[in-house]
């Protein structure tokens, strides 16, 4: 049970102290594993996270679970250590986090209705709101008598639970389709690339093929929980193994589509495309919406392509601002070009060239704009070869830049820093941003933990190509350290005072999949004719121990209340305040033991506590002083 791990350690005090590691532009917020991650599941891979508010969707396409659709059996049966194998191999499985306060818990974990080996099921996903897509371009069946290979799955949150809603295919051409190669959704309206799929022959009554490999995309809208195709996109100069649909964004009304396969030979915006001599040059194709009808609005190309620059290998469209990776652009540097970041704005309802992204310190073949997101005036950059430090002469780990354009001109960016980063990490392989919040990907991360903030074991060589995902936040100016801020505490700091209990749902939220762990441990696997009554009596067990909880704040000082009679008395100082984001920064001293640095984030009347030895964010909401002594009361007859 989960007293195997003392309430005491859990609450004491009270938090993950990597949580206020400093990371370059950004804090460092959260280590995300796979809560069944294994060798070779590839957890964040190229295309597999996303990010909309407080969810965040990251795919494994490696994974080899069995299961099959929404939280089925995590381990098939065999024991929970990362180096037992599975049986599904390179199924696939798609992972949904919630962020809770300030910390995050696995809330689903997402597999196909019809898993088989080789599916890749998470090789892209999408979120917008309560709507999770994942794709899986390895599928092959036959939909109303056709055949296909690859199909999206769309799920929907009703409440705290997930469902399938849909599973979308398309008929298969001749070629290899890879429908599901690249995701995007807004609101009701899906993109799925299929980056494989042969062009529409010239004329459609000739016994011909259109081009091999031309690739397509194709648009889904969403009427009364239903999906129906909308539209099929071809770019305007469909070419043998153009690649289009590798990469897809969508903002509103306006869709980009990468094909990095294009070989037009002339820059610039809207450019003779009849010159296609330049192999794998790229392009990136833009399109609008009128009506129910989409047309192709602008062919974006860079200033001065040339071969392999690959431009259009990632995309992204906010608004209007749009952003295209090229990870073979850019001046060679020993031999190999670094890679580069083309953005795009409309101006009068015309598309112009805004800016061209660098990567600081560059040396060659990093990548640089692999993976590519952007939310106002702030770009996400990923480059999962680009060396551990600066001048790029360490391990290849990978790295995440975040530029913003303040004043009129874009900085030079600010790297994101992956704590305890190891060669071929792969780190930025995949990124994505909502609001002030970053997600990194790092598919050949080979740590052996499990779930969120967990120990980052590296034992015997780790478990190569776990994978993890990193979360950080970079809204506002972050907080300055003073000595003299404890008087600047002001408005936020008394916001703070009163009494506060544990949000037992928030809590036990966060810790439902290591609660999992222990009966595994236990012997109670999944299938196990007690399990169900023995996590009722377990989460009854958790329920009744945060219930007695609470804690008082005032002015200097911090009262915890976790054992009946015997309160905690510490004192703290203001080191930092940030007003806007609602955090203070506090030195917390108890008798007879080192001071230690906390966080703590203000979000209505929800608390989240975070710093110190132990790891997990604490979350508690705010009660009146009834409800104080109601739990005291409580704590005093369980004793």
């Amino acid at each position: 049970m989960i007293r195997t791990v003392s309430l005491g350690v859990m609450l004491g005090w009270m938090a993950a102290g990597a949580v206020l590691a400093e990371a370059g532009g950004g804090e460092w917020r959260a280590y995300i594993k796979a809560s069944n991650s294994e060798a070779y599941d590839r957890f964040g891979a190229a295309g597999g996270i996303a990010l909309a508010g407080d969810t965040l969707v990251v795919g494994a396409p490696g994974e080899d679970g069995s299961s099959k659709g929404v939280n089925g059996d995590q381990g098939n049966g065999l024991d929970p250590t990362p180096r037992n194998p599975q049986s599904g191999l390179e199924a696939g499985a798609a992972y949904v986090f919630l962020r809770y306060g300030a910390g995050w818990s696995q809330q689903a974990y997402l597999k196909s209705t019809d898993t088989a080996s080789h599916d890749g099921f998470g090789r892209a996903v999408a979120v917008s709101g309560d709507t999770v897509v994942v794709s899986s371009p390895g599928t092959e069946g036959r939909e109303q008598g056709k055949p296909f290979r690859g199909a999206v799955y769309v799920f929907v949150r009703e409440g705290k639970d997930w469902q399938e809603q849909a599973r979308i295919t398309v008929p298969a051409g001749p070629g290899v389709d890879a429908f599901g190669t690249s995701l995007a959704i807004c609101g009701e309206t899906l993109v799925v690339g299929a980056s494989g799929e042969s062009g529409r022959p010239a004329d459609p009554a000739a016994d011909e093929e259109g081009p091999l490999m031309a690739g397509a995309a194709y648009v889904f809208v969403r009427e009364g929980g239903k999906w129906r195709q909308q539209a099929r996109l071809e770019g305007s100069n469909p070419a043998y193994r153009g690649h289009f649909g590798g990469a897809v964004a969508i903002s509103g009304g306006t869709i980009v589509v990468g094909a990095t396969g294009d070989g037009g030979a002339v820059g610039g915006i809207d450019a003779d495309p009849a010159d296609d001599s330049l192999s794998d040059a790229g392009a990136a194709y833009l399109f609008e919406r009128e009506g129910g009808e989409w047309r192709q609005t602008a062919y974006l190309k860079a200033d001065e392509p040339r071969e392999f620059d690959r431009f259009g290998a990632s995309v992204a469209v906010a608004g209007d601002r749009v952003v295209v990776g090229a990870v073979g652009g850019g001046k060679k540097l020993d031999d190999e070009a670094p890679g580069v970041v083309h953005v795009f704005a409309r101006d009068g309802g015309k598309w112009v060239a805004e800016a061209v992204l660098t990567q600081p310190d560059a040396r060659g073949g990093e990548e640089f704009g692999a993976a590519v997101a952007v939310a106002g005036e702030r770009v996400v950059i990923g480059a999962p070869l680009a060396a551990d430090g600066p001048g790029g002469d360490g391990d290849k780990t990978g790295a995440a830049w975040v530029f913003t354009k303040a004043g009129g001109k874009w900085d030079a960016g600010v790297r994101l820093v992956e704590p305890g980063a190891a060669h071929s990490d792969d780190f930025g392989a995949a990124v994505a941003i909502s609001a002030g919040t970053v997600a990194v990907g790092a598919p050949g991360e080979r740590g052996f933990g499990r779930g969120v903030n967990g120990e980052r074991d590296l034992a015997d060589g780790g478990s190569p190509q776990s994978g993890a995902a990193f979360v950080y936040v970079v809204a506002g100016d972050g907080a300055s350290d003073a000595d003299g801020a404890q008087e600047a505490g002001g408005g936020l700091e008394e916001s703070m005072f009163g009494y506060w209990g544990i949000d037992t749902e928030a809590m036990t939220e966060m810790i439902r999949g290591y609660a999992a762990m222990m009966l595994d441990m236990g012997g109670i696997r999944e299938g196990h004719k007690d399990r169900a009554e023995k996590e009722k009596e377990q989460f009854a067990e958790i329920k009744a121990e945060f219930d007695r909880v609470a804690m008082e704040v005032k002015r200097g000082e911090i009262i915890n209340h976790i054992y009946p009679g015997k309160p905690e008395r510490k004192t703290y100082r203001v080191l930092a305040v940030d007003e806007a984001a609602g955090r203070l920064d506090l030195e917390v001293s108890a008798p007879d033991a080192e001071p230690v640095k906390h966080r703590f984030t203000l979000v209505g009347d929800s608390l989240t506590i975070e710093g110190g030895e132990d790891e997990g964010a604490m979350v508690f909401k705010r009660i009146d002083e009834a409800g104080f002594k109601a739990r005291l009361k409580a704590a005093e007859e369980a004793e």
